[in-house]
């Protein structure tokens, strides 16, 4: 009567099932896992199809993981020579094919401006890049930059005599009112100086009065 049915597994028997359920659902997870990891960075080959060297595949795929801009500035930490020249040399093959798509001015000026930023980058200061370029020794060559800031500062100046024209201007319009106010006696003033110049005019008038009667009465008497 104590014993389980037959059909129903003992305590041991389920403990057991349940053991070997985890265990084969752990490792399916750690293979799948595995699998995944694998087709993320794939095994190194010689050689992949379309001639893509394997290291240039693996190079792809995990600078994949960063940004861009993240991963350009992480480049910049490998201390190799030959590395950069690669750089510099597949960078000026592409200057030099787009020159026909694009005025060839604007194309020469990203290139001297790009030089510029890597000697920059090399540790070299402004001053001394100044430096090696004012060892140019083409006539032309300053002739076009001593134009450009004649220019410049002529139309710098030009801005600051405007502005200091309307400045000018507008302290005179600020000026003035104050100094109406100055000229201009108040309104009760004028008022005053209106009365005392009435009853000086009435004073004088009734005197005047007083004297031309004076004669008469006196011929009267």
């Amino acid at each position: 009567m104590n014993s389980p049915p037959r059909g129903v597994p003992t305590a041991t028997h389920t403990l057991r099932e349940i053991t070997d359920t985890f265990s084969r659902a752990l490792k399916s997870g750690l293979e799948t896992a595995l699998s995944d990891q694998e087709r993320a960075t794939p095994e190194f080959d010689e050689h992949i199809e379309n001639g893509t060297s394997a290291y240039q595949y693996l190079a792809k795929v995990e600078r994949s993981h960063f940004k861009t801009s993240e991963a350009q500035r992480l480049r910049e930490l490998i201390p190799d020579i030959e590395y950069w020249k690669e750089d510099v040399r597949i960078y000026a093959a592409a200057v030099e094919s787009f020159r026909g798509n694009e005025p060839a001015m604007e194309g020469w000026r990203n290139l001297a401006l790009g030089y510029r930023t890597l000697l920059l980058r090399l540790g070299i200061s402004e001053q001394q890049v100044e430096q090696i370029r004012l060892s140019i020794e083409n006539t032309r060559y300053w002739q076009l930059e001593a134009e450009l800031f004649k220019m410049q500062s002529r139309l710098r100046e030009n801005k600051l005599q405007e502005r200091w024209r309307k400045q000018h201007e507008r302290r005179k319009k600020q000026a003035a009112p104050q100094s109406l106010q100055i000229k201009q006696p108040s309104t009760r003033e004028a008022a005053q100086e209106c009365d005392q110049v009435s009853s000086r005019t009435r004073s004088k008038t009734r005197s005047g009065r007083v004297t031309k009667r004076g004669p008469q009465d006196q011929r009267g008497r």
